[in-house]
């Protein structure tokens, strides 16, 4: 059905929204964090999860998604790497890209 306003909305209280903040935080704050490569950046902050999918023999997908609050933008984002293997590798691609941006005036 392509009527969206039938589904029904998950509602999380302020407590449940503000765990799942941090531990999307975490990921990249930690230095432990599975994308702790973007810690780098400091007067943004950036919000993600890692993950890779298994594809069978071709290897498995990787992907990170997230978002991102600059002093310029805010915004979301989605980088995934058909066959790419592990998700680090997503998070090396989205580390290059934002320093891009970032060099371009847009975050």
């Amino acid at each position: 059905d392509p009527d969206v306003t039938k589904r029904p909305v998950v509602r999380l209280n302020e407590q449940s929204w503000r765990m799942v903040q941090e531990g999307l935080r975490l990921a990249i704050q930690d230095k432990e964090g599975t994308a702790n490569l973007l810690s780098d950046f400091e007067d943004i902050k950036i919000f993600g999860k890692t993950g890779t999918a298994q594809a069978g023999r071709q290897g498995d997908h990787a992907w990170f998604v997230g978002y991102l609050r600059s002093p310029k933008n805010n915004l979301a984002f989605c980088v995934f790497l058909e066959h790419g293997g592990a998700s680090s590798n997503a998070v090396a691609l989205t580390h290059d890209l934002l320093h891009q941006m970032k060099d371009f005036g847009i975050i």
